[in-house]
């Protein structure tokens, strides 16, 4: 087994060599993209154009942090009719209230017959006793 001393000593012996190979790599590179720069016309200006743009279609691709959205609302997104009928079916109003109970109960006249108004029904009272 190393000792520390070892390990850091061989770090550094490696440090060096990867900043060697760094320096020459990046000088072959750069050969490289000057050659394909002339060969295909393209000026510093395009690069630096391509460079912005590419810079912030990865900050909008970036958005907001936090979990993804989930697929119903990409797909709102994507379409702006099926946003506006998504919106709509989320916002319900609630339905009116038209019978009310003795002891301020409500039922809007949807649905299956509340317990309350069941009861009075079956007491003899009529329904429309209790509606609004």
């Amino acid at each position: 087994m190393k000792t520390l001393v070892e390990l850091q000593n061989e770090i550094q012996s490696l440090t060096a060599q990867a900043s060697e190979l760094r320096a020459k790599e990046f000088d072959r590179t750069l050969d490289e993209i000057i050659a394909n720069m002339r060969a295909f016309g393209i000026t510093v200006a395009q690069v630096r154009d391509a460079l912005q743009a590419a810079a912030k279609s990865k900050s909008k691709a970036k958005g907001k942090r936090g979990r993804k959205p989930k697929a119903a609302a990409v797909k709102a997104k994507k379409a702006p009719k099926a946003k506006a009928s998504a919106a709509k079916a989320g916002a319900r109003k609630p339905a009116p209230i038209k019978f009310r109970g003795p002891n301020g109960e409500a039922w809007s006249g949807r649905g299956k017959l509340p317990k309350w108004l069941q009861a009075a029904k079956d007491s003899g009272q009529s329904v429309d006793a209790f509606r609004v």
